[in-house]
């Protein structure tokens, strides 16, 4: 199994579209990409707010690579 993180920071002023975005779109969207076995979103800190984040869990480095491409 490989885990990737994706993290990203908005711009401020926008957390809380990008937050409606990251779990209504992003976060489904990823649980149902082929060869994800687990999605573990991170929620935004107090001290954060503009820091989102999640962990993916891919069967194996081919999965991965079909999704992000060689690169």
């Amino acid at each position: 199994m490989i885990m990737r993180i994706f993290q990203v920071i908005t711009k401020s002023g926008k957390e809380e579209e990008f937050g409606k975005f990251f779990h209504e779109t992003a976060i489904p969207l990823m649980k149902a990409t082929k060869g994800i076995v687990q999605v573990l979103p991170g929620a935004p800190r107090a001290e954060s707010p503009r820091e989102f984040s999640f962990v993916m869990i891919w069967d194996n480095l081919d999965s991965l690579k079909a999704f992000v491409g060689e690169d």
